[in-house]
């Protein structure tokens, strides 16, 4: 990697992916309400650095560890979107280091740009242009995979182990990450069979591998027994994943089926070129790289209900697959490359996406400014139950329950997953006579019938519309306590 740096065509080219990473990224800069999950990881790592706990004080179910990211973003002294967006764009630039790194084993440095600069534009197409968990766990693989490189090198052995601890610690950012932790582990126990380890030796290798794997995870539930929280953590990280039921639509949605054929497409023409067109210059490094493509697709498949944005950790994988598709050496010279890019330039949409941007945050910031004087920080809590979570932080408001976002009260699929019974706690919120109540005229996931029935009533007999914004086409609705 240091010789990366050394290199003056390099150090050109990662001096230009930097330029290329914040101009994309700044599109959506400030915006607080870009995804709804990011909204929840900002406001829990707020309360963190106030001394409350994921699972016990708030409750979630991804890892500690992306809420720690959140947390250290926020401890910054940014209270707003900055904070999380900016340590996102240096997660999304070492995204792309490393991808022009393992790109420039298979290609020459044009090709190894251009499919760098392709995979960050696409990453921002695919959801993950502020802060989605994605967008901080692909140097973690990436960095796997690094490691794994010359699998004949007498260092192997010591990367591999490194790789290991690194796929621990993108356990706590997602947990989908374990097939491509598992594959990444097989490759490295293969290439020590093939070198000459003993059985025993291979048995012990695995044990070690595990053990990194899984160590960052075992301390963080070991604070939580120390805490007395073991088994709120282990309910939140381990039961609820299966008691959530799945979308009507699955993993194959129309929309989320475009979105992933894209990248598939990707993969098979790159692998067809590969034996057909240009091989790439160094086939172990893309063997390796298409292993863990295909361990990419599992992770984006492996929960019940798959949303296009999980597409992007596939992203990286599937542009170096696409290498001599892409690569300027073939017949399609630096042109296809670079039409790629254009098109993926053309699905971002960068003005609509940025007046869209703009209008997120005028319509955020008029919500709060109408609901911040009827809030406070002690008792007079706002509930929203449905809209944006950033809410609570743009009024400095209290929160009224532990299970704060939105899509867990509001959502029919989450009934049986949550620690709480979803009508019970929202007739307890209810009862609190919040000041002011947020919903939306439509709901973005399957309402849970008996929680959509308790807020109709109560909206009814008992507040007014205060302020009335759109938001991503939706009409998101303020009620004010008559």
């Amino acid at each position: 990697m240091r010789g990366l740096i050394t290199n003056n065509a390099n150090a050109i080219a990662i001096f230009f992916l930097a330029m290329a990473t914040v101009a994309i990224r700044a599109i959506g800069w400030g915006d607080p309400a870009s995804d709804f999950d990011e909204q929840l990881y900002s406001l829990i790592g707020q309360q963190m650095l106030q001394g409350q706990w994921p699972y016990i004080d708030l409750w979630d179910r991804k890892p500690f560890g992306l809420f720690a990211i959140f947390a250290f973003a926020h401890a910054t002294g940014w209270s707003g979107p900055e904070a999380y967006q900016a340590l996102a764009s240096v997660s999304a630039f070492a995204t792309a280091v490393l991808t022009y790194a393992i790109a420039n084993r298979m290609t020459g440095k044009l090709t190894a740009f251009s499919v760098t600069l392709l995979m960050l534009v696409l990453l921002s197409v695919y959801g993950a242009g502020s802060g989605q968990s994605e967008v901080f766990f692909l140097p973690l693989m990436l960095g796997m995979v690094w490691m794994l490189r010359d699998p004949r090198d007498s260092s192997f052995e010591q990367r591999a182990l490194m790789a290991m601890l690194l796929g621990g610690f993108a356990l706590q950012v997602k947990y989908t990450v374990l097939p491509q932790c598992l594959a990444l582990g097989l490759y490295a126990l293969f290439h020590h069979w093939r070198s000459g380890m003993s059985v025993w030796g291979l048995i012990a290798q695995s044990i070690r591998f595990a053990a990194l794997g899984i160590v960052p995870t075992a301390l963080v539930y070991l604070a939580y027994v120390l805490l007395g929280g073991g088994d709120a953590w282990m309910f939140a990280n381990l039961d609820s994943f299966f008691l959530k039921e799945a979308a009507p639509h699955g993993r194959f949605a129309a929309h989320v089926v475009a979105y992933g054929s894209a990248c598939i497409a990707l993969m098979l023409g790159g692998y067809y070129a590969a034996v057909r067109i240009i091989g790439p210059d160094d086939t172990q490094t893309y063997r390796l790289v298409l292993l863990w493509a295909l361990s990419c697709l599992v992770t984006v498949l492996l929960p019940g209900t798959t949303y296009y944005y999980y597409y992007a950790a596939l992203v990286p994988a599937a542009c170096l697959v696409a290498i001599p598709l892409l690569d300027a050496r073939g017949p399609g010279k630096w042109y296809s490359a670079i039409a790629l890019v254009l098109i993926a330039v053309g699905f971002f949409r960068p003005d609509t996406r940025y007046q869209e941007t703009q209008d997120r945050i005028a319509a955020v910031q008029r919500l709060s400014d109408a609901i911040a004087p009827l809030v406070d920080q002690e008792a007079a809590c706002l509930w929203v139950h449905d809209g944006p979570t950033a809410l609570y932080s743009a009024t400095r408001s209290c929160l009224p329950s532990r299970v704060i976002y939105p899509d867990h009260l509001s959502n029919g699929l989450e009934a049986e997953a949550l620690p709480v019974d979803p009508a019970e706690e929202t007739a307890r919120i209810l009862r609190t006579r919040p000041p002011v109540i947020v919903t939306a005229d439509r709901p973005v996931s399957q309402p849970n019938k008996q929680v959509a029935a308790l807020v109709s009533d109560v909206l009814a007999a008992r507040y007014r519309a205060l302020q009335t914004e759109t938001i991503d086409g939706r009409l998101i609705t303020a009620w004010a306590r008559r």
